[in-house]
């Protein structure tokens, strides 16, 4: 039988039980302020963290549905892992977390893509380690965007192979070396000129063996430490085989990570070089060709004051060379301020383009009279694509420009001539012509009128005849109207052109819509008026024959200082370019017909026109208005 325990051992028990109760009490309030504390950490931790059990989510804090961009944690508890893992890399984050949960190693921090709740892709850096919720295994799973590095990693990975890429395949040879001019980097534009390979340069070692003459190494050097630079030096560099070549070595000091480095540009100047040698020797040839031509040629520079000029400009101009250089072209030659009105050298500067143009001068030093002028410039550049000068060359165009007025205004003559003749013509025919064979008419139908009895056969022979003298009569007419429509000196341009209008429209069946704008109360000159009426019958005339159109727009509208002419129709089109060569080539037929006319009376002629698509014509005279009354 046990000893029952005594008064004092039973007190010394309860101390003891009493000891142990409250050091589990307090073990509990330390595990409820630990577990508090985790809780909140977790809860206000910049990364997100979820805890995961095999492939399913039990807890994800708030950062956690920030990244994924979720409204609360419910969304995603008690879910699958691969709701956030991006399809492609689903598998490999699938079997890290079935190694961590099997304890097999497995990587503790690795990157892989996500995605949002709106199917957006993210980057994520993803750790895990194993833990134990509510008395199971899980892993702790930590995830931090990186999205934003991520593409800050790509766009300077990117930006690193596009300046390689340039760097490599440079047209001109580039080196970077260290401080002391050991060579570091270098692309294959860098070994062509001297015959090296890369074998080579990795022997050569220093930038400074490449130099033939070794003072003006020391020299470039020294200027590139002093300034920071060396620019567009001229050099003579040594070949693999010893021999020395020209070259243009620009020289900068640079920062690379930190440490100061040489960086070097060589360009092979030897064909250039060589070029400027052939250029000097020749020199005194090309001014002999030069001071021979009878075009005045001078060399401006960018502010058009004369440089150099050839002979026939001084001698022409009645000045020496020496008078001439320092002095505006302007100044010299025209007495003037600024440059002259159209001005070639102007255009040129705007545009850095070759221009030319021509320009009337009613004075000009040295020669009499008013004269006219082809003006051609050439814009000189330098290797940056700067205008340095220009060269100007004026020609003496006045006898041609002479010769085509008075060429211009023959043609006029002509065709009023033509005109008056035509007039004439249609006026003799349907006066005189018409008039008789009308007169034939009304005698062969009233022949027998006095013999009744005339015999059939007879009757119907002079019947006959009379309808063949219609028909003579209305081509006759319609010869004269063509040769001049009878209304337009009576009626006016509107009328004549609506009456022609309507006549085409009956006698084929094309449909032609004429209106008029702005012409009531203006008397147009008789030339205008007649060539107004004839580019409307041309161009009426060619779209019956070509155009196969069944409608067609013709607008006659008086904008001042013009008369504008629109013709358009829904015909098949054509090759505007090779029709206009064509027509170029023949007599007053067409399209070379409507331009001669156009260009006679100083207008403008546009034609538009595609294949299935219908043609356009735009034609505008000048004109002085003159009120009727």
């Amino acid at each position: 039988m046990a000893k029952k325990p005594t008064y004092e051992e039973l007190k010394q028990r309860l101390r003891e039980l009493e000891k142990e109760a409250v050091g589990r009490k307090r073990a509990e309030e330390d595990l409820r302020e630990s577990e508090e504390h985790y809780r909140t950490a977790i809860k206000h931790s910049s990364d997100g963290i979820a805890i995961v059990r095999e492939d399913t989510y039990l807890y994800a804090n708030k950062r956690f549905v920030e990244i994924f961009d979720y409204d609360c944690p419910e969304e995603i508890v008690g879910r699958s892992i691969s709701m956030t893992i991006h399809p492609e890399d689903h598998e490999r984050v699938t079997e890290f977390n079935r190694l961590r949960q099997q304890g097999k190693p497995a990587p503790s921090m690795y990157e892989c893509k996500g995605i949002q709740r709106n199917g957006k892709a993210i980057y994520l850096e993803v750790s895990a380690t194993k833990s134990i919720y509510r008395g199971e295994p899980v892993s702790l799973v930590y995830f931090r965007d990186i999205t934003d590095r991520k593409q800050r990693e790509k766009a300077l990975k990117e930006n690193e192979e596009q300046y390689r890429s340039l760097f490599e395949n440079a047209p001109l040879g580039l080196g970077i070396g260290d401080e002391y001019g050991n060579i570091i980097d270098f692309n294959d534009a860098m070994l062509s000129p001297g015959g090296y390979t890369r074998e080579d340069i990795a022997e050569i070692k220093n930038m400074s063996q490449f130099f033939y003459v070794p003072d003006e190494r020391n020299r470039i050097f020294a200027m590139a430490r002093r300034q920071g630079f060396a620019d567009q030096a001229e050099v003579l560099l040594k070949r693999k085989d010893g021999t020395p070549y020209d070259a243009l070595l620009t020289l900068r000091l640079i920062q690379i990570k930190g440490n100061p480095c040489w960086q070097a540009m060589i360009q092979d100047i030897t064909e250039r070089k060589r070029a400027e040698d052939a250029l000097r020797e020749s020199e005194a040839q090309k001014s002999a060709i030069l001071d021979a031509s009878d075009d005045r040629i001078r060399y401006v520079d960018k502010d058009m004051k004369i440089i150099w000029g050839n002979k026939t400009t001084a001698l022409v101009h009645g000045m020496t060379l020496e008078e001439l250089a320092g002095k505006t072209c302007y100044e010299a030659f025209v007495g003037r301020d600024t440059p002259c009105d159209g001005c070639a050298t102007v255009k040129a500067r705007e545009t850095g383009r070759i221009e030319s143009a021509e320009i009337y001068q009613p004075e000009l030093k040295g020669i009499k009279g008013g004269t006219y002028w082809n003006a051609y410039c050439v814009p000189l550049k330098n290797e940056e694509g700067d205008i340095e000068g220009f060269i100007q060359i004026g020609r003496d165009i006045t006898v041609r420009k002479l010769a085509e007025e008075r060429i211009h205004i023959l043609s006029q003559e002509l065709l009023k001539a033509q005109e008056n003749r035509r007039q004439r013509i249609s006026q003799y025919l349907h006066d005189h012509v018409a008039q008789d064979l009308s007169t034939l008419k009304i005698g062969c139908e009233t022949l027998f009128d006095d013999d009744p009895d005339a015999p059939p056969e007879k009757k119907k022979r002079v019947s006959e005849l009379s309808e063949i003298i219609q028909g003579t009569i209305s081509a006759i007419r319609g010869l004269a109207y063509d040769l001049r429509p009878p209304g337009l000196d009576q009626l006016g341009l509107i009328q004549s052109v609506f009456q022609y209008c309507e006549d085409l429209s009956e006698n084929t069946g094309l449909i032609v819509d004429f209106k008029a704008a702005g012409m009531d109360g203006l008397r147009v000159d008789p030339d205008i008026e007649i060539n107004l009426y004839r580019l409307v019958q041309e161009s009426l005339n060619n779209i019956k024959k070509h155009a196969e159109a069944d409608h067609v727009i013709v607008r006659l509208v008086a904008s001042f200082p013009n008369i504008i002419l629109r013709i358009e129709d829904d015909g098949k089109g054509f090759d505007v370019e090779g029709r206009l060569l064509k027509a170029s080539k023949e007599k007053r037929m067409g399209l070379g017909s409507m331009d001669e006319r156009v260009r006679l009376l100083n207008g403008s002629l546009r034609i538009q026109s595609r294949l299935m698509e219908g043609t356009k014509i735009a034609i505008e005279i000048p004109f002085k208005e003159k009120k009727s009354g």
